[in-house]
C-alpha cells in the first residue's frame, strides 16, 4: 500500500511538471516531499541531466515495476542459460555508451513464438524468443532491435509519452486521488504504451540513434536495416510480405520509411 501511494505521488510530479510547472513546488509541499528532492526532481526533468542518485530515474523505475511483474508473468524468461547470456551481454555492451548512467538496465529473453520486443520504463527491455530466432543467429541484428529499444529508455520516451498519456486520459480528475485513480490510470497507460508503441517521431528517433549506439558499442549499425530489408521480402505463403504478418512492426514507421533512413544515415546493406 505504501509502495502504491507512493509511486502514485511520484507520477502525479511528473505530471504536473509537464503540465503545471510552477505549481510544482507548492503540490510537493502538500504531498510532504522534501524541498531539496522537490528541486532535483524538477531539475532533473527540465534539464535531462540526471545527477547521481538521480530521483527522476528512480521515479520511473518505481513506476514501471507492476507493470514488468504483469508482463514476466504473461510471458516468463526463458530457461535457455545460453540465450538468456547472450541477450544479456548484447545488453551489457550497449549499456556502456548510454546516456541515462543512473538507469539500472536489465536485458530479458522471454517465452514467446511472437516475435517482439518492450522497453518497460525503469530499463528492463524484454525480447521474445521468436525474435532472437527471426534475426537467424546474427548478433548484429539482434543488437539492432535492443538498442533501438534502449533508445526508447535512454531518450526518456517512456517518461514523456506516459505523462502526456495519463494527462490526457485523467484530464482534471487526477487532482482527486481517491479510489487509486491515479494510480490505476497510470498502470493502464503503461500496459497500453508498450502494446501501442510509442509516437512516429519516437520510433524514428529510436532507430537512428539505435544503429548509433550499437556502432559504439562495436555491432553493425545496419543490423537493424539489415532485419527490416529482410522482413520485405515476401512471406511463404505469398500474402504479403514477411512485416505484415508480425504485430512488432505495425505500430512503427512504414518500413520502406525507416529502410530508407537508415541507409542515409550508414549506407545501403542490402546484397
Amino acid at each position: 500500500m505504501i509502495q502504491k501511494l507512493l509511486v502514485t505521488a511520484i507520477v502525479l510530479v511528473v505530471l504536473f511538471l509537464v503540465l503545471f510547472p510552477r505549481r510544482v513546488p507548492q503540490l510537493l509541499r502538500s504531498l510532504g516531499l522534501g524541498v531539496g528532492r522537490t528541486g532535483r526532481l524538477g531539475r532533473e526533468f527540465a534539464t535531462g541531466v540526471e545527477e547521481a542518485n538521480s530521483p527522476l530515474a528512480k521515479a520511473e523505475a518505481q513506476a514501471g515495476e507492476v507493470v514488468l511483474a504483469r508482463m514476466l508473468s504473461k510471458r516468463p524468461p526463458c530457461d535457455d542459460p545460453d540465450l538468456q547470456a547472450a541477450v544479456t551481454e548484447l545488453g551489457r555492451r550497449l549499456c556502456e555508451h548510454v546516456v541515462r548512467r543512473e538507469i539500472d538496465y536489465r536485458f530479458i529473453a522471454v517465452e514467446s513464438d511472437e516475435p517482439n520486443a518492450y522497453a518497460v520504463p525503469g530499463g528492463t527491455i524484454l525480447i521474445t524468443r521468436g525474435l532472437v530466432h527471426l534475426c537467424g543467429g546474427d548478433l548484429d541484428l539482434v543488437a539492432g532491435v535492443l538498442a533501438h529499444e534502449v533508445q526508447h529508455i535512454d531518450r526518456r520516451h517512456c517518461l514523456n509519452q506516459l505523462a502526456a498519456s495519463t494527462a490526457a486520459r485523467t484530464s482534471s480528475r487526477f487532482l482527486r486521488l481517491g479510489g487509486g485513480l491515479l494510480g490505476s490510470t497510470v498502470t493502464q497507460a503503461l500496459e497500453k504504451l508498450l502494446v501501442e508503441g510509442y509516437r512516429q517521431d519516437q520510433e524514428t528517433e529510436a532507430d537512428l540513434e539505435g544503429a548509433e549506439l550499437a556502432a559504439r558499442s562495436g555491432y553493425d549499425p545496419r543490423g537493424l536495416e539489415r532485419l527490416l530489408t529482410l522482413l520485405e521480402r515476401p512471406s511463404p505463403d505469398g500474402q504479403g510480405p514477411l512485416w505484415a504478418r508480425l504485430d512488432y512492426f505495425q505500430g512503427h514507421p512504414p518500413i520502406a520509411e525507416r529502410i530508407a533512413r537508415l541507409r542515409r544515415r550508414h549506407g545501403d546493406s542490402a546484397p
